[in-house]
């Protein structure tokens, strides 16, 4: 095992217990598509990293484990091991030859149990975590590692302090941010781009469905612009823009497309700038490409939102109560 690498940790045992998660996994990529309003074909490790939702085999891997660790060492769990270890040796305890011919049967060892199984692995993370924390605190010059204890409070939640995590849980995040970095490598949309460390939760705070889900789109690249419907061989269409350039692209649209230069001007004024991923990553910037872009009209599916949002609705006067018209 080399510490400093990415093959410190290993996640799940191969692909043993990954069938019996698939039908979740589809069905979470489902309701994650329904919350973000991304496409089918948006990346599912897209999905789980704007809305922060671990992949779901971490996610019960690292369940099992914690279960298994707390569960480690009580009495119930002792007097398991003590029913099995009896049920075994009764089931193959070595018998001779009745006609005194051969050699006697061979005891054989009793294979873990599926919790022990479990807490063997939880146990091996365990060490990993710490052969990882030590690798660390030599490579910055350090001999100690100081355990840190939550000191932040919750946003919203004032008073009740965050809830340390335990080993597993670390395990956990450095094993999805492992795949994340594999995933994201060589890929140029912001999602990707954005580092780990900042939060994607902040850039859709307080932002109305339709907002989000452009904002989304825009991010992941995975959007109803011509490059990528052509890319998916859509029939019929084009990957040029309608302003004659090669490809209708996210970048094109907001940076470039001469059919909103006029219209750019109060995106750029707004955002302060002109690098495209830096405009997506911020929650402010974002948010107001996010407006731009519907206003823009430049996809369809947004047309309802924007007319709704534009509507003068100063005479309109709300419904009287049933029980006042006479």
């Amino acid at each position: 095992m080399v510490y400093g690498t990415q093959s410190w940790y290993t996640g799940q045992d191969g692909k043993k217990g990954k069938s019996n998660l698939q039908q979740l996994e589809r069905i979470q990529n489902k309701c994650l598509r329904r919350i973000t309003g991304g496409y089918k074909r948006t990346p599912r490790a897209a999905l789980e990293r704007e809305t922060k939702i671990q992949p779901l085999d971490i996610y019960s891997d690292a369940l099992a484990m914690n279960r298994a660790l707390k569960n480690r060492g009580r009495k119930v769990i002792e007097e398991i091991r003590k029913t099995v270890d009896a049920i075994w040796e009764a089931e193959n305890t070595p018998q001779q030859n009745t006609r005194g011919r051969g050699r006697p049967r061979k005891a054989r060892e009793r294979p873990p149990t599926s919790s022990e199984h479990v807490l063997q692995r939880a146990i091996d993370r365990e060490l990993e975590i710490q052969g990882y924390k030590a690798w660390q605190a030599e490579r910055v010059g350090q001999r100690r590692t100081r355990r840190q204890r939550a000191s932040t409070r919750t946003p919203g939640q004032a008073g009740q302090p965050r809830k340390e995590k335990s080993v597993i849980d670390e395990w956990a995040d450095l094993e999805w941010r492992r795949r994340w970095n594999q995933t994201a490598r060589n890929k140029k949309a912001a999602t990707w781009k954005t580092p780990w460390k900042k939060s994607t939760a902040a850039l859709y705070s307080d932002l109305p469905k339709h907002q989000a889900t452009a904002l989304f789109l825009l991010r992941t690249e995975v959007i109803g612009l011509n490059a990528w419907l052509a890319s998916i061989n859509v029939p019929g269409v084009n990957a040029r823009c309608g302003c004659g350039w090669n490809t209708q692209t996210v970048q094109h649209v907001l940076m470039m497309c001469p059919l909103y230069s006029s219209r750019r001007v109060d995106l750029v004024s707004r955002v302060n700038s002109e690098e495209m991923w830096r405009m997506l990553s911020t929650p402010e910037k974002a948010q107001a490409t996010a407006r731009w872009f519907i206003q823009q009209g430049i996809l369809r599916q947004f047309d309802l939102a924007r007319e709704i949002e534009e509507e003068d609705t100063e005479e309109h006067t709300p419904f009287q109560p049933l029980e006042e018209v006479e």
